[in-house]
């Protein structure tokens, strides 16, 4: 027997839990197209509600429209940021960036792939104040590389507030 979880007006947010929860092995069904119904078993039904209780703000973020905070230079710099911001309850996602004429971009190996770090806009001036005072750079991260990346996150930024 399957016991409602949840009962989701956006379909964003009812998805983000269904990935969750697919990710965690719990067993579930939508129901609804809209609004969206998930049902989990009962033996289940404990730890997909504590599952959604811990990851309830990135959840109700998933429906906002996501910013480009910042870019790292690298994926490891890019999951330190990502750590900053989670310590502090803003959610986060990464996203890579597509080196024109360079080799595929392989996820997870570490490489030097620049990466940028997108948060919901209800969160996006506590993201940049916190990276603000907080971001150092690898010294390998030399300086014209650094002034490179940052003036790219302020065209995107331009770019982004005059498609508003």
């Amino acid at each position: 027997m399957m016991k409602l979880l949840k009962l989701f007006k956006y379909k964003e947010q009812a998805h983000v839990l269904m990935d969750l929860l697919s990710d965690k092995g719990i067993r579930f069904e939508e129901r609804k197209l809209s609004p969206v119904e998930i049902f989990v078993s009962e033996e289940d039904f404990e730890n997909a509600f504590e599952l959604m209780r811990s990851n309830e703000r990135l959840i109700e973020a998933s429906s906002e429209k996501w910013y480009a905070v910042t870019t790292a230079p690298d994926e490891i710099t890019a999951q330190i940021i990502k750590s900053s911001l989670d310590s502090e309850n803003i959610p986060s996602l990464l996203k890579g960036i597509a080196v024109p004429y360079g080799e595929p971009i392989i996820f997870g190996q570490g490489g030097l792939v620049p990466m940028e770090i997108l948060v919901p806009g209800s969160y996006l001036e506590a993201a940049k104040a916190l990276i603000e005072t907080n971001m150092t750079y690898p010294e390998e991260f030399q300086e014209e590389d650094r002034e490179e990346v940052e003036t790219q996150t302020r065209e995107e930024d331009t770019e982004k507030k005059e498609e508003e």
